[in-house]
């Protein structure tokens, strides 16, 4: 499943958050839709000329199966991701913690991928594949490859303001999307996206990137849903001088 790969990689989105708003929507549809095209050009222009950022998340997914054959279950799993991001040179720091406490750090740039072993001790990864590596911490680094990935139109999305932000919203169904986005929701096992996007009023940076993915697979012997939360914080732009890689310790 896309969305699950992309997250268990030892894969940046939103469900609405209540607050004193003053709720200001966007006018006639085709003002709002260019509007929330405007705040969006504007946002990734913006974020684009940080050289450095930091990505706080925190993944939730709650699962459900049916089956003639066994009884009911259910199970949920929780994630807790800090990511480091320079952009020149590109590198990348990921450490992700289960909620069982397990740990996992990794160290990846244009040429190397290190994962941590024990203590302080990292493994140089000979077999890397930059590519690969790269488009799956993409999910962190770019908040907006959901819309990207979903090729969410900017008529779906819904523009709101509060006293220092911009809050763009969107909520999209197998029922109601376009063509194209139902394709690949399908392709993707997807029934329905919610996302969130807080926008400062000033810089028009992403501070927070709210999810919820609603996935099922149905079979003649199974039917399984699962809804994957994303709550996603973004901070430090321009405050991280340099990720040093690692040194090899395999050899030693």
């Amino acid at each position: 499943m896309f969305i699950r790969k992309a997250v268990f990689i030892g894969i940046i989105c939103m469900l609405g958050l209540t607050g004193c708003a003053t709720n200001t929507k966007s006018g006639a549809e085709g003002e709002g839709d260019k509007r929330a095209e405007e705040l969006l050009s504007m946002s990734r222009s913006e974020l684009a000329k940080q050289e450095s950022y930091t990505i706080e998340m925190e993944q939730q997914e709650e699962t459900s199966s049916k089956s003639e054959k066994s009884e009911d279950k259910h199970w949920s799993s929780a994630v807790s991701f800090h990511v480091d991001y320079v952009r020149n040179p590109y590198t990348v720091y990921l450490k992700s913690e289960t909620a069982e406490g397990k740990e996992r750090e990794e160290y990846i740039s244009d040429t190397e991928y290190h994962t941590k072993v024990m203590d302080d001790l990292f493994i140089k990864q000979d077999d890397y594949i930059p590519v690969k590596e790269k488009q799956i911490v993409q999910r962190f680094i770019d908040p907006y490859d959901y819309i990207d990935t979903y090729q969410i139109d900017s008529q779906e999305i819904v523009v709101t303001e509060e006293e220092q932000e911009y809050i763009l919203s969107m909520e999209i169904s197998s029922n109601d999307a376009s063509k194209e986005t139902l394709k690949l929701m399908k392709q993707n096992l997807t029934d329905k996206i919610k996302l969130r996007y807080t926008l400062d009023k000033t810089t028009h940076l992403p501070q927070k990137v709210e999810a919820e993915i609603f996935t099922s697979l149905k079979s003649e012997n199974l039917d399984s849903e699962s809804v994957l939360t994303l709550q996603t914080n973004i901070s430090h732009f321009n405050g991280i001088k340099e990720i040093v890689m690692p040194a090899d310790t395999s050899e030693e």
